[in-house]
């Protein structure tokens, strides 16, 4: 699987492309590639755990939940926090 670590976010957490905000402009351009094995079956929603897990531990991505209130709709919207490596 090849994409930027912007859509992997996107994947990993399950949520839309305008709800990911404070992410270095490199997030969306460098393409990466991820190859995975699991010892055994796993769901969809164990491989996002996993895919979590990896982000954070390579990309040292830290996230933090916002919730807005906007005209009566709650929007929930996830940050990226800048490290040291940003």
């Amino acid at each position: 699987m090849s994409d930027s670590i912007h859509r992997f976010i996107l994947r990993a957490y399950g949520i839309a492309d305008g709800q990911l905000g404070g992410a270095p402009d490199w997030f969306k351009k460098d393409l990466y590639s991820i190859e995975a094995v699991t010892s055994v079956p796993s769901s969809p929603a164990q491989m996002m755990l996993m895919l979590r897990r990896m982000l954070a531990d390579r990309f040292q991505l830290k996230l933090a939940r916002r919730i807005e209130i906007c005209r009566s709709i709650r929007w929930k919207s996830l940050l990226a926090v800048r490290s040291s490596r940003s």
